[in-house]
């Protein structure tokens, strides 16, 4: 009998098709997790411009939500994740500060920081990238102009 007891607490269906690359991401939300919380992970191998507006143009840049979020950036060399050779432009704030990230890095966007485009300018070796959401349903606010 074995993972009968506990198996609702290991969740395989986590692979969809990527938001921002063509390829399969792990994706998981409170529909699977059961928790308050949004996961998403993908490998990252060329440059891509990560923006609301090009999945939907009716959502805009910059936007905030009523939940932390954290982007985790790691060098994609799972044997030294310090391997980092990549660049990218983190925009946060209301007046869009561009904050580049050009290491293993994590960044912190408390509830009501605007931020984003993410705009992946080089990548010479594939990056990992990994998103959390501290909320199970994903709501933004767009910041009025």
């Amino acid at each position: 009998m074995a993972g009968e007891k506990y198996e609702q607490y290991v969740i395989k269906d986590v692979l969809e098709k990527g938001h921002w690359v063509d390829r399969q991401s792990l994706i998981a939300n409170f529909n699977n997790l059961k928790a308050p919380c949004t996961i998403m992970h993908d490998y990252i191998t060329k440059p891509v411009l990560m923006s609301r507006n090009l999945r939907n143009p009716e959502w805009k840049e910059p936007h905030a939500h009523p939940f932390h979020e954290f982007f985790c950036f790691i060098g994609g060399n799972l044997l030294d994740i310090s391997e980092f050779d990549a660049e990218i432009e983190f925009h946060i704030g209301e007046e869009s500060e561009i904050n580049i990230i050009n290491t293993t890095s994590i960044v912190h966007i408390p509830p009501g920081l605007f931020h984003g485009p993410i705009n992946f300018k080089r990548v010479d070796k594939p990056i990992i990238v990994s998103f959390i959401a501290l909320t199970g349903v994903y709501s933004s606010i767009e910041l009025e102009k």
